[in-house]
């Protein structure tokens, strides 16, 4: 017996919207408004959050490069190995380049002054005439901030020509003004001008920068916003996020600093943060009105259209769902639900393509990961473009990059030390090859091999490579100073460049192949790598004249090699 239709679906869908609607709109009403005070806290917080970060990383840098620069004056006033005649001038010197120091005194080792050494045109500020000794524990070793003032910091680094001996002290002073115009910046940017919002304290609550210039060296006025920040706080570097209850609630972030006993505080009040919640909250209760009303509308006159394709449709999803991509749905209602079906078939269509596609490349990254350089393999991937991994010739320019007096530090160190210090070079040396569009070689010992102007041609691959041996005799500066506190060692590196016609392309056995430059140029490179002085670049006339003038080459004159007819004509970078 045909089973007939009691009630049609069409008319139970408009019953239960008209039933039902108001109890889940209400639900979805709370729902957002929630969301939205969720929201609002969070935009707020990213705010004060985003406002510390940039003060504190501002005044972190400015106290970074000038305890840097301080402890270099101090290091040539102090230089056992330094002509007494000389380390004056030298320490003038080192002032005058600095960008944060304008002048420095020299104090004796009982804290009597010596000399003030200042820029040329600047003004010497008020040093004391006498430092007070003993000074506090910690800065007496390794120097820091000994105070603070109205927008002016003076750190004090000691005169050490040994580990353990201090022969006098260097007081240096530096100004917060960049700073001060930053925090007003911020404040009338992010907080409406409002001065309170946005402050850098010391932890003893006293004001180091403030929108409102008289709040500077006053103590902050709240003391339980200050008690309530110490706990915090308690971890340097990391900043923090919370409500604090006063005479009215505040959110408040706040961030220490790593290089002083600061903190920045960000903070605004919960009146003012959640004014736009309470416009919002009049909008969503009009929306949510206006949707329920059209829902019943829409659920009387579409039900019945909504319920024949829906089972078709609710079937191709779940075929999709079993990544089955060669069902198909056929819907002819001419409507949003045809449409919806054609989709579905197209989705299934390119679903079905895109696998095919990213099991392919998964398969090319997977098999030439192994042995080529990766943009070579990002290369061939996307491009499809296997030949181009094929032996051309192609105008390049080759770079050797040696450490200097390897055998003997091998000798001196561990084998584990050794083993660290030349993964960070090699590390190091590949990201700036990488970073100036050159492809990595290979690893010989302790020598690295990179070329540019292939796969892909480079007009300008002699420049790019010159920039790169730059960059690599540049970071001698930050990697021997980590290697000296660390191992107590300190490397340099010779390196040799040249530039010509090569071979490049795969080259190998049919088990191993490797992605490489043969040829004359690649010879003289590693030559002229061979015969350089430390930190020296040697390059040839031919790249020298592809560079256009764009660095500073001071012809050396010809030069012989075994094995070869022709002077090579020798040139040398200066950095």
């Amino acid at each position: 017996m045909e089973q007939k239709i009691q009630i049609p679906l069409w008319r139970k869908l408009a019953l239960l919207t008209a039933t039902f609607a108001i109890i889940p709109a209400s639900a979805i009403a709370w729902s957002l408004l929630d969301a939205n005070e969720a929201m609002i806290k969070q935009v707020s917080r990213e705010v004060r959050l985003s406002a510390v970060s940039e003060i504190s990383q501002q005044l972190d840098t400015t106290l970074a490069q000038a305890s840097g620069d301080s402890a270099e004056v101090a290091l040539a006033l102090s230089d056992p190995q330094l002509e007494r005649g000389l380390r004056i001038p030298l320490a003038r010197t080192l002032v005058a380049g600095s960008e944060p120091l304008d002048h420095a005194a020299i104090f004796a080792a009982d804290g009597k002054w010596i000399d003030t050494i200042a820029q040329p045109g600047k003004s010497e500020p008020n040093y004391p005439k006498q430092i007070e000794l003993p000074l506090p524990e910690g800065i007496a070793e390794n120097g820091g901030i000994l105070s603070a003032e109205r927008g002016r910091v003076r750190l004090i680094t000691p005169l050490k020509p040994s580990p353990d001996k201090i022969t006098g002290y260097l007081l240096t002073e530096i100004g917060l003004e960049a700073l001060q115009q930053k925090l007003e910046e911020l404040v009338h940017a992010r907080f409406d001008g409002d001065a309170q919002a946005l402050f850098v304290i010391e932890q003893g609550g006293v004001v180091r920068a403030h929108a409102d210039s008289s709040q500077l060296g006053k103590p902050l006025g709240e003391e339980g916003l200050l008690a309530w920040l110490t706990p915090m706080t308690a971890v340097g570097g990391v900043a923090v996020s919370g409500e604090f209850d006063g005479t009215q609630r505040w959110f408040v972030t706040a961030d220490p600093l790593s290089r002083a006993p600061w903190m920045v505080v960000a903070r605004v009040t919960q009146a003012k943060a959640y004014e736009p919640l309470v416009r919002m909250r009049w909008a969503v209760i009009a929306g949510l009105v206006l949707t329920m009303l059209l829902s019943c509308v829409a659920a009387l006159l579409l039900a019945r259209r909504f319920t024949r394709p829906v089972g078709e449709l609710v079937t191709q999803c779940a075929s999709l769902a079993r990544r089955d991509f060669g069902a198909r749905v056929h819907v002819n209602t001419r409507d949003e639900f045809a449409v919806l079906g054609h989709t579905l078939n197209h989705a299934a269509q390119s679903l079905a393509e895109s696998e095919d596609e990213i099991r392919r490349q998964e398969w090319v990254r997977a098999e030439l990961g192994r042995y080529l350089p990766r943009n070579v393999v990002e290369q061939v991937s996307t491009n499809h473009d296997l030949g181009s991994l094929e032996g051309r010739r192609a105008e390049v320019t080759v770079l050797f990059a040696d450490i200097v007096g390897f055998t003997p530090l091998c000798e001196s160190r561990a084998p584990e030390d050794i083993v660290a210090m030349l993964n960070e070079f090699f590390t190091i040396a590949t990201e700036i090859v990488f970073r100036h569009g050159g492809v990595v070689d290979k690893f010989v010992g302790d020598c690295v091999m990179a070329f540019w102007g292939a796969p892909n041609p480079d007009e300008e691959h002699a420049e790019n490579a010159l920039m790169a041996a730059e960059d690599l005799i540049s970071w001698l500066d930050v990697g021997n100073a980590r290697w000296r506190e660390k191992y107590g060692v300190e490397i340099e590196i010779a390196i040799g460049v040249n530039s010509g016609e090569a071979l490049v392309g795969n080259v190998g056995s049919e088990s191993r192949v490797a992605y490489t430059v043969i040829g004359e140029v690649a010879n003289i490179a590693a030559r002229l790598e061979s015969i350089a002085r430390p930190n020296q670049i040697l390059i040839t006339s031919t790249t020298a004249a592809l560079t256009e003038d764009a660095f500073d080459i001071v012809e050396l004159g010809p030069r012989h090699f075994p094995g070869m007819d022709d002077e090579v004509e020798l040139c040398e970078v200066r950095l």
